[in-house]
């Protein structure tokens, strides 16, 4: 779809999905930054409850038809809004987060898809915005690029990795020891 990030190919999603198949168990789960869906409707195969966040009503749309299309809409439900702020604290067992990391401030709505901000701002947001809503003992799950140029969110140790012609992508596990918020 037009403006909406395809992640045919991409390294840090089958990463991500990979690491989510085995760690994914228990209901609700939140896919922040869902984009088309495709984390989601991995989640949602899982026969968990997930909420997939975007900024992007058009994906979202893509996300709920993706859904249906492929028989999981009665695990999705898709949310709009900047970050969580429409989430409780304390909600999910488990919040996956596949930030834009191109270090690259972003001029166009739809270059949040893959520009991180000049400083990683924008994927800083998006990791303390997940740990925000993920409950005590739960989990949160995100990717890095070494192109971003961050160290690890947390206490979080790495459990997946692929070196890539231009980057090394990293995806992460913290396991939240404290409530947030």
């Amino acid at each position: 779809p037009h403006y909406c990030f395809p992640p045919v190919g991409i390294v840090s999603t089958s990463l991500l999905a990979r690491v989510i198949r085995l760690l994914a168990k228990r209901s609700p789960v939140l896919d922040l930054g869902t984009g088309i869906g495709t984390l989601a409707l991995t989640l949602a195969r899982l026969n968990v409850y997930v909420v997939a966040v975007d900024l992007d009503l058009k994906c979202l749309r893509y996300a709920k038809i993706n859904a249906k299309l492929n028989r999981l809409y009665q695990y999705l439900d898709t949310l709009a809004c900047n970050g969580t702020s429409a989430l409780r604290f304390n909600a999910f067992h488990l919040v996956v987060v596949n930030p834009p990391y191109l270090p690259l401030t972003p001029r166009l709505p739809h270059d949040l898809q893959v520009c991180g901000g000049a400083r990683a701002e924008v994927t800083m947001d998006m990791l303390v915005w997940g740990l925000t809503v993920v409950r005590r003992g739960g989990l949160l799950i995100y990717a890095l690029s070494s192109l971003s140029r961050l160290k690890p969110f947390g206490k979080a140790w790495p459990v997946a990795r692929r070196v890539t012609p231009l980057d090394v992508v990293t995806v992460y596990v913290m396991k939240v020891a404290r409530l947030s918020g």
